[in-house]
């Protein structure tokens, strides 16, 4: 995501995008009159044309004085002129730099040619999408102005800024596995963790991971919340159902685990839990298969009856 704005005032003198466009790198978003921008260009002229002045000065003195036909001091001088244009141009070149003017692009024009000095292109930094544009016809625009002129975004790859507990951020590491549920109720996206910053918030107090992830058909948009699973760095295998599977019966959390005869009825101990998995430390072992929907119609089952000898058929 990148904020567009003016690096010197100006008035927009036209808007070439609006909200929803796609622009490449480069494209111009706007074009205003920038009264600074004439003055630095100006000045870089100016000293453009003193600088050729100074070169032509310095080549006659020059060959004047190796013809002994001037004196030294006069070569000397003009020697000492060339290197304070040569000085000019370079310190006027860079605030044009500054500016996000390339010097190389501006034609050498007398005081009298028509060509505007006053245009500034506000161009697109990167490819994208226009999601937000404040840019006015007519209204005047300062350097560095918030909000900006145009926000653009990238949305073919975005990042996922997770927050994480002061004390969990130890146990994150770059490269561990995540899934990503984004809350739309399709699968969750798989990836891994980028960066993970030493640095924990003073109001929040959590720390911040990050997840690079390729967007196509733009699932993830700027600004939305996900939902972050991860695996802590120390964290051991353990087993773990969806909370659909869980269901009370007289107190007792219990899950309904598939056998030959049908289903069976087992009491569970839970660990950490979350709003979609919960974490088993025993009662149903890794590889046996459970009942993770439906589970409510098997509980109203034995509620009524229909279980013979804790088994549903």
């Amino acid at each position: 995501m990148a904020h567009v704005t003016p690096r010197v005032s100006g008035i927009v003198r036209s808007v070439a995008v609006a909200e929803g466009d796609r622009v490449e790198a480069g494209d111009v978003l706007a074009v205003l009159n920038s009264r600074p921008l004439a003055d630095a260009k100006a000045s870089y002229l100016s000293a453009r044309a003193r600088l050729d002045l100074a070169e032509s000065s310095f080549e006659r003195e020059e060959r004047l004085w190796e013809r002994q036909i001037s004196a030294e001091q006069d070569f000397l001088d003009a020697r000492r002129a060339l290197e304070e244009a040569r000085i000019e141009v370079r310190s006027a070149g860079q605030q044009l730099d500054a500016l996000g003017v390339d010097v190389s692009t501006l034609p050498r024009m007398v005081a009298s040619s028509d060509v505007s000095l006053t245009r500034y292109e506000l161009a697109a930094p990167i490819s994208g999408t226009i999601i937000e544009r404040h840019a006015v016809l007519g209204e005047v625009l300062e350097e560095g102005a918030q909000p900006p002129a145009f926000i653009v975004a990238d949305t073919d790859s975005v990042w996922v800024d997770a927050a994480v507990y002061g004390a969990d951020l130890g146990r994150i590491r770059a490269g561990a596995p995540v899934s990503i549920d984004p809350g739309d109720g399709g699968q969750p996206i798989e990836s891994s963790i980028d960066f993970v910053s030493p640095q924990i918030g003073e109001r929040t107090r959590t720390g911040r991971a990050r997840i690079v992830i390729d967007n196509p058909g733009d699932r993830l948009r700027p600004g939305m919340f996900v939902t972050v699973f991860a695996a802590a760095s120390d964290a051991q295998p353990t087993v773990r159902v969806p909370v659909t599977a869980l269901q009370t019966v007289e107190g007792e959390t219990v899950v309904f685990v598939r056998t030959s005869d049908g289903f069976e009825v087992r009491e569970v101990r839970l660990g950490r839990r979350s709003d979609r998995y919960a974490e088993i430390l025993s009662g149903v072992s890794l590889g046996e298969m459970i009942a993770t929907t439906q589970s409510f119609s098997l509980k109203a089952e034995l509620q009524k009856g229909e279980f013979d000898d804790g088994h549903a058929h």
